[in-house]
């Protein structure tokens, strides 16, 4: 297992999947096999931003640190 961060993009222009940016996830940090297999985790746990946690667009996903078992470690939710 490896460790990825996924975090929100600031966007400047354009639609915003945290705008109101309440209510909605803005990062996690998840143990899973692939950065792919990350993305799907965090878009289980989608709140209002809805499924962009694979959409380069939106998000980005990089990997940490050494092996740990899957499951999220940290997420980053704004409630309103």
């Amino acid at each position: 297992m490896k460790l990825y961060i996924l975090k929100a993009i600031d966007i400047k222009e354009g639609p915003d999947p945290w705008s109101p940016p309440y209510d909605c996830n803005h990062g996690f940090i998840i143990s899973a096999e692939t950065e792919y297999q990350a993305q799907r985790i965090a878009n289980t746990r989608a709140a209002y931003e809805g499924k962009v946690w694979d959409d380069p667009e939106f998000t980005t996903c990089q990997e940490l640190t050494p092996p740990l078992c899957a499951g999220i470690i940290m997420a980053d939710f704004h409630a309103g």
